[in-house]
């Protein structure tokens, strides 16, 4: 009877830590003409959703930048999926020498969306993509 209570004890202790460890995956989506980490620089449910307040995408979510917004990467940033909408005014500026985006899943720029590197000064800004799949649909050139 000792060995089935441990047991018991120790497979709701397992399922009790798996619940609470798991993050869930969220997708957050630009709000405006803001950078990364600034509050309530994200919405979350679409490109006019609900303010996500100080939350910002981080490992495991997802970021789609909205038509019409710039977004600017300010610090190292990692997450999964980077999405850029269909929209020459819809950018993903990555402005700060030394600065990494880190994405681990997928990195899409859809049609005429922007992806930018515009930093000036300093050491460059860094694209970390390796072994994921990087989707630059429409006209694009790589410089420097």
């Amino acid at each position: 009877m000792k060995l089935f209570k441990l047991t018991l004890a120790i497979a709701i202790g397992a399922i009790f830590m798996a619940e609470t460890t798991a993050q869930a995956q969220t997708t957050y989506y630009s709000n405006g003409d803001v950078n990364w980490r600034d509050n309530d620089a994200w919405l979350t449910g679409s490109c006019s959703g609900t303010p996500a307040g100080a939350n910002y995408p981080v490992a495991g979510d997802t970021a789609f930048i909205c038509s019409g917004h710039t977004m600017t990467v300010n610090g190292s940033q990692a997450l999964a999926v980077l999405d850029i909408a269909n929209d020459a005014n819809a950018i993903l500026d990555m402005a700060s020498g030394g600065d990494i985006l880190a994405v681990s899943t997928s990195v899409t720029v859809n049609g005429s969306g922007v992806f930018r590197f515009s930093a000036t000064s300093g050491t460059t800004p860094i694209l970390r993509a390796t072994g994921v799949s990087v989707d630059l649909d429409g006209p694009y050139a790589v410089t420097g």
